[in-house]
């Protein structure tokens, strides 16, 4: 018989099993019984109605693709009305309401909305961990604001938003997951059925529709009569962290490079996949999500690049746009490093192409002139 490895995540899941089901036993109650206090009203909702509220969340703890989704939502909204975005700020060290500003350092608002604010310098971007207290303030200061994005705001029960667009990975989708710590959901199934939209991201290009029909089929079954639209990644041209006109289109240049991809986000595989495919050589420095890269990690990064550069001519680095947020006051101490940053955009015109009016709908039809009042 052919020797099966078991890796050692695997050898450590199975010996503390039962003091993890313990806890996802405790946690499952938990979230239950602050659901219920939500539900009968005890734990009190607050609905603004002065001003329209989209939220963009997810039921897992990594990341699923939140961030281009609500840029994506940025870019259909702002050409029609006065939006704002509103964000926790996860990793910063600053504390309560923050309005964020293109020069602020990303320990002061987060990788997040630092970059949402970097690529549209016109719409306002804000941070508060309470998301009552955060709308309150962003219509004082901006009064004529129509719509706000809630970045990553599903589990905040506290506020109700007009609509609730929940994102789950094609490949992971929340339904196959269990509960932390036996899986990677932060909240219960059946919390699904507060979404108004679900969408599947990271759809790959070629997906058959029988693969769309068994996930449509599946949501139905723990959230139905819910709309379910399909996302897929777009890879844009790199550009120079410091010189953006200087760009690489991947898939006709890349092959002229050989490449050293250093991420700090919770999912790089799928940007892994590609550039793995088309750069000469290929290198991956991977960290935690939302890693705050120190000079130690800078100072390696750059020794790589210096030995690639003597081995492999020409090298270049590659990163994410929220790592770039992170790397680029490191970068701009060494000017004369070649990092190219690798922006996406999400597209749902193959599998999905009324998700624009689908969500233009909800605005008009939802959004009403009246104040905050209690739900």
């Amino acid at each position: 018989m052919p020797y099966k490895k078991i890796s050692y995540k695997k050898i450590l899941y199975y010996l503390f099993y039962p003091i993890l089901y313990i806890i996802h036993l405790f946690f499952n109650s938990i979230l239950h019984i602050r659901h219920w206090l939500y539900d009968k009203g005890i734990f009190k909702s607050y609905q603004f109605s002065n001003v329209y509220t989209i939220c963009i969340g997810n039921l897992n703890l990594g990341g699923v693709g939140k961030s281009p989704h609500t840029n994506y939502l940025i870019q259909l909204l702002k050409p029609h009305y006065k939006i704002a975005v509103l964000s926790r700020g996860y990793g910063r060290i600053s504390k309560g309401f923050l309005v964020v500003d293109p020069h602020h350092h990303f320990s002061q608002t987060g990788d997040e909305p630092l970059m949402y604010k970097l690529k549209h310098p016109d719409v306002v971007v804000a941070v508060c961990e309470d998301r009552v207290k955060g709308i309150q303030e962003i219509l004082k200061l901006y009064p004529d604001t129509q719509i706000i994005l809630l970045d990553d705001a599903f589990q905040h029960r506290r506020l109700k938003a007009h609509l609730n667009i929940l994102i789950t990975e094609f490949h992971h989708p929340f339904y196959e997951d269990q509960l932390f710590p036996l899986g990677t959901l932060r909240d219960i199934k059946s919390s699904c059925q507060r979404s108004h939209i679900i969408v599947f991201s990271k759809t790959p290009e070629n997906t058959d529709q029988s693969e769309i029909q068994i996930r449509e089929n599946n949501i139905h079954k723990v959230c139905p009569n819910k709309p379910i639209f399909f996302s897929e990644i777009e890879y844009l041209a790199l550009y120079h962290i410091h010189q953006p006109s200087q760009k690489i289109n991947i898939f006709q240049q890349l092959y002229q490079y050989n490449c050293i991809l250093v991420t700090g986000i919770a999912h790089p595989e799928p940007l892994a996949i590609i550039i793995k495919e088309y750069a000469q050589h290929f290198y991956h420095l991977k960290y935690p999500d939302h890693h705050r890269f120190l000079k130690k990690d800078f100072d390696l990064i750059k020794d790589i690049w210096k030995e690639w550069q003597k081995k492999y001519p020409p090298s270049i680095i590659i990163t994410t746009e929220k790592d770039a947020v992170r790397l680029k006051s490191f970068a701009t101490e060494h000017f004369n490093i070649p990092i190219f940053v690798a922006p996406i955009e999400i597209s749902f015109q193959t599998f999905s192409n009324t998700f624009d009016n689908k969500i233009i709908n909800y605005v008009r039809t939802n959004s009403t002139n009246c104040s905050i009042h209690s739900k």
